[in-house]
C-alpha cells in the first residue's frame, strides 16, 4: 500500500488502458497540440481528470485523513482510479464510509472511455448527459462540448445507456438482497462492480448462493459486451419503419409555455411562409404536399413532412389528424381539393380547421363544409398595402375583424403641442390612443398629460370608417 512505485505504475496502466485507442491516436499524432484533438478525445481526457481528482480529494478528506500525508495521497488516488476499470485495492473496502462506497459505485458504473479496455457505461455517456443538462438549464436548443454541437441521437443513446445500467444494477441488487437477506447497499456494490466489469468486492461474493452468483455472471457478461449491443441483437430487424407519429410536448420539471401540434396541408408561397413562422414560434409542424420538391424545400423548418394526396381518406387517417391542435389547409390554385380536404379533416376528428380562401364565395363553402375559420391572405395583404403605401402619414395597419383596425399614424398638425387629455381624443374623435412610438421604440405608458409632437407616431385603435375619416386614409 505504501510503495509509490507499485502504486504509480498500476495507476498509470489503468489510465492508459482506460482512455481508449482513438484518444491515444490523437496523443501520438498531435502530441501537446490539444486544439487539434478530436472533440471526443478532449471530452475523454477532461472527464478522466475530473473523475480522478474529485473522488481522490473526497477520499483524502474523509477516509484516509489519519494516514501519513504521502501514503494518504497514494491511497486516495489509487481508490479513485481503480474503480474505473481494475479490481485492485490498497485499502480495506469494508472500512470505508457509506458515502465513499456510494462514490465508488458511481465510479464503477461510469467506467472508462469508448474503444478502451475499460467497462462501464463510459465517461462520454456521463459527459453527454451533463452537457444536455447544462443546455436545459441555460435554455439552449442543442447541447455543446468544446464548441461542438452534439447530435440528438448521442443524447438519446446516452440516456438509454444510463437507464440500462442503473436498471440492471438496482434490479440485480434487489434480487440478491431479497434472496440472501443482505443489506441493499452491499448488494449494490457487488452488482455495480459486476456491471462495470471492475472486480472489486467487500467480500460478499464467496457467501452468495447459486442464484446470486448467476446474476453477477449475467451482469458481468452484459457489461463486457455492452448494453446497447445486447439490445440491438435482441431486437434486430423488429419494428423497422419509416412512419413517424406527430410530436407532442410533455412538461418535465417546470412549466413550459403552450406549444401546439400543427398540421399544414399545402406548401405554396403562403403555406411555406406560414410553416416558417410557426416554426419560429416553437410549434411542432407536420407539412403535407403532393409535390416532392415543395416538401423538400420546407424540410429545414418543419418537424416532419409527408408527400401525399390530402383528398384520400386513408392518407389523412394515417396522419392521425385528431392529434393536432390546429389543421391549416393552404392549398392554392385548386379550390375543389381545398374543399374536399377541409371536409375530410372534420369528418376524421380534426379539432380546429383553418382554410385559405381567395373569394367570399369560397369562404362560404369552406365554412359550411367544416372549416372553423377562413383566412384571406391576398385580400388582407392587398388592403394593408393599399393603405400603407398610398398615404405618407400611415406607417402600419392591422385589421381587427371586419370593422376595426389599428394604425400607426403621424401626429396631425392640429394635435401637435397639445396633450391627449386636452384634445379629449376618445370623446371627440371616437378612437383610442394605445401608445406612441419614437425612434422605432414603442411606449404604451401614456397618460392624459402626454404631450404630442411631430417626432412621435401614434398607435390608434378604432372602427375603420372612423379612422378613415379622422386620418384621411
Amino acid at each position: 500500500m505504501a510503495d509509490p512505485l507499485i502504486n504509480i505504475v498500476i495507476m498509470l496502466l489503468i489510465v492508459v488502458g482506460g482512455i481508449g485507442f482513438l484518444t491515444w491516436d490523437d496523443v501520438c499524432t498531435h502530441r501537446l497540440h490539444l486544439r487539434r484533438y478530436r472533440m471526443q478525445s478532449k471530452v475523454i481526457l477532461g472527464a478522466t481528470v475530473i473523475l480522478i481528482a474529485l473522488p481522490a480529494l473526497f477520499f483524502f478528506l474523509t477516509d484516509f485523513a489519519e494516514l501519513p500525508a504521502g501514503q494518504c495521497v497514494l491511497v486516495s488516488l489509487f481508490q479513485a482510479v481503480t474503480p474505473r476499470t481494475a479490481g485492485y485495492n490498497t485499502a480495506d473496502l469494508t472500512k470505508m464510509s457509506d458515502t465513499s462506497q456510494a462514490v465508488t459505485i458511481l465510479l464503477m458504473l461510469t467506467g472508462g472511455a469508448p474503444g478502451s479496455t475499460a467497462g462501464g457505461m463510459k465517461v462520454t455517456t456521463l459527459a453527454v448527459l451533463a452537457s444536455n443538462a447544462v443546455a436545459a438549464f441555460r435554455r439552449r436548443e442543442d447541447p455543446q462540448l468544446f464548441k461542438r454541437r452534439l447530435e440528438p441521437s448521442a443524447v438519446r443513446n446516452a440516456a438509454a445507456i444510463l437507464l440500462l445500467y442503473l436498471g440492471l444494477t438496482f434490479a440485480g441488487a434487489a434480487v440478491i438482497s431479497a434472496a440472501e437477506g443482505l443489506p441493499l447497499g452491499a448488494c449494490l456494490y457487488e452488482t455495480a462492480s459486476a456491471a462495470g466489469t471492475v472486480g472489486l468486492t467487500p467480500g460478499l461474493t464467496p457467501q452468495l448462493g447459486t442464484l446470486s452468483r448467476g446474476i453477477l455472471i449475467l451482469l458481468m457478461f452484459s457489461g463486457r459486451v455492452g448494453g446497447l449491443t445486447l439490445i440491438y441483437a435482441a431486437f434486430s430487424g423488429h419494428d423497422l419503419t419509416y412512419a413517424r407519429y406527430p410530436k407532442e410536448m410533455i412538461i418535465v420539471g417546470r412549466k413550459e409555455r403552450t406549444m401546439k401540434n400543427v398540421l399544414l396541408i399545402g406548401l405554396g408561397r403562403f403555406g411555406r411562409h406560414l410553416a416558417m413562422q410557426l416554426s419560429e414560434l416553437g410549434h411542432q409542424v407536420m407539412a403535407v404536399n403532393r409535390d416532392e420538391e415543395c416538401v423538400n424545400e420546407c424540410m429545414p423548418f418543419v418537424t416532419n413532412a409527408q408527400i401525399g394526396d390530402s383528398t384520400r381518406v386513408d392518407f389523412l387517417r394515417s396522419l392521425g389528424v385528431g392529434n393536432y391542435d390546429v389543421c391549416y389547409v393552404t392549398i392554392s390554385g385548386d379550390f375543389q381539393n381545398s374543399l374536399e380536404t377541409t371536409s375530410l379533416l372534420k369528418e376524421l376528428g380534426a379539432k380546429y380547421v383553418v382554410s385559405r380562401a381567395e373569394r367570399d364565395v369560397q369562404a362560404k363553402f369552406l365554412l359550411r363544409n367544416g372549416a372553423d375559420a377562413v383566412t384571406y391572405p391576398e385580400k388582407q395583404l392587398a388592403k394593408w398595402a393599399a393603405i400603407r403605401y398610398t398615404a405618407n402619414h400611415i406607417f402600419s395597419y392591422i385589421e381587427l375583424g371586419e370593422k376595426h383596425a389599428i394604425i400607426e399614424v403621424a401626429v396631425p398638425d392640429s394635435w401637435q403641442g397639445h396633450s391627449i387629455g386636452e384634445l379629449d381624443i376618445r370623446r371627440k374623435y371616437g378612437v383610442n390612443i394605445l401608445g406612441v412610438r419614437r425612434n422605432d421604440k414603442t411606449d404604451v405608458n401614456i397618460s392624459p398629460e402626454t404631450v404630442l409632437d411631430s417626432s412621435l407616431t401614434l398607435l390608434v385603435l378604432g372602427e375603420y370608417t372612423v379612422l378613415k375619416k379622422c386620418f384621411r386614409l
